[in-house]
C-alpha cells in the first residue's frame, strides 16, 4: 500500500518530508503511538511512515491515567524525543493538546516540539485541563480564543522556516453544533493551518458534510474505536476527501498480531 512504502531519508526536513508525503494521491493512514516500543513496531516491523503521537496513549502509557491534561509540555517534549530516537526516519505528527497556556506558550510548543523532532503538531480549542474528544463534559474556549491559539501555532511554524513543523488544527466546537465546528475549521484554513481536524462527527453524513465545507486543505478524521465516529476502512475515508485516517488508539502490537483490519 501507498502509506506504507518505505520513506526516503533524504528528503529534507521532516515537515518537507511530510508535505510531500500529503501532496500525494490517497489517503494516509496513521497510527497511535505513545511510547518508543509502541512506535517501533508501527513504523519498523509494520512500516507505517506516519505515527501519531498520542496524549492518551502517552499519558496512559507512562503514567497510567486518564486523558486529562496530565503531562505538561517538558514532559511531553522529553517523550517525543526519546520516541524520535526509536524510529529516527518516522514522521511524527505529535498531539500537542491547547499549546500548555495562552499564545506564547502555544508558540513555545510548536517550536520545542519541532526541535524534538516533530514533523506536525496539533493544537486544539478546548478549555484547560482538556480531555478526550470523545467523552462527555468537555468545554472550548471562545471563539478567538480559539483562534488566538492557531494564529499564534502558524506564526511559530513560520518563524522557524524549512524546520517549522506543519500545524494540526483541531476543533471540538461541535459540542456546540456543526456549523460552529464548520466555523473554527474554515477560520483556522484561512490563518494558514496545514491540516483542519473537526473532532468527533457521529455519523457518515456528519464526516462528509465537514468535509465538503472545508475544501482545498488538508482534513483528518480521528477513527477513536469504540466511539460514536463511524469506523470506515481508508478508501471509504478517501473518498469523502480526507487525507490522514488516524487511528489513535490501535495498539500496533494488537494490529500485527490480531491482523486488525484497519488499512
Amino acid at each position: 500500500m501507498s502509506d506504507t512504502a518505505p520513506l526516503p531519508t533524504d528528503g529534507g526536513s521532516p515537515p518537507e518530508r511530510l508535505r510531500a508525503l500529503l501532496a500525494a494521491d490517497g489517503c494516509v493512514t496513521v497510527p497511535g503511538v505513545g511510547d518508543p516500543l509502541s512506535a517501533r513496531i508501527a513504523h519498523v516491523e509494520l512500516g507505517f511512515p506516519v505515527l501519531f503521537v498520542s496524549g492518551f496513549y502517552a499519558t496512559a502509557s507512562l503514567l497510567g491515567l486518564p486523558d486529562a491534561d496530565m503531562l505538561g509540555f517538558a514532559e511531553m517534549a522529553a517523550h517525543v524525543a526519546r520516541i524520535r530516537l526509536a524510529v529516527p526516519n518516522a514522521l511524527l505528527i505529535v498531539d500537542g493538546d491547547t499549546g500548555y497556556g495562552g499564545p506564547v506558550q502555544v508558540k513555545r510548543t510548536i517550536k520545542g516540539f519541532a526541535n524534538s523532532g516533530a514533523a506536525c503538531v496539533m493544537i486544539e480549542d478546548q478549555v484547560a485541563p482538556k480531555q478526550c474528544g470523545h467523552t462527555e463534559g468537555k468545554q472550548v474556549v471562545p471563539f478567538g480564543d480559539a483562534c488566538a491559539r492557531v494564529q499564534a501555532a502558524v506564526d511559530a511554524r513560520s518563524e522557524m522556516g524549512a524546520r517549522g513543523p506543519l500545524v494540526l488544527a483541531r476543533t471540538d466546537a461541535r459540542i456546540m453544533g456543526q456549523a460552529e465546528a464548520i466555523k473554527r475549521g474554515k477560520a483556522f484554513k484561512e490563518m494558514g493551518a496545514d491540516v483542519v481536524f473537526l473532532e468527533a462527527p457521529l455519523s457518515e453524513d456528519d464526516m462528509r458534510a465537514d468535509s465538503e465545507a472545508l475544501p482545498g486543505v488538508h482534513k483528518m478524521v480521528n477513527l477513536v474505536e469504540w466511539s460514536k465516529t463511524p469506523q470506515l476502512r481508508k478508501e471509504k475515508v478517501a473518498e469523502m476527501g480526507y487525507k490522514i485516517s488516524c487511528l489513535p488508539l490501535v495498539d500496533a502490537q494488537c494490529v500485527h498480531w490480531c491482523h486488525v483490519p484497519v488499512v
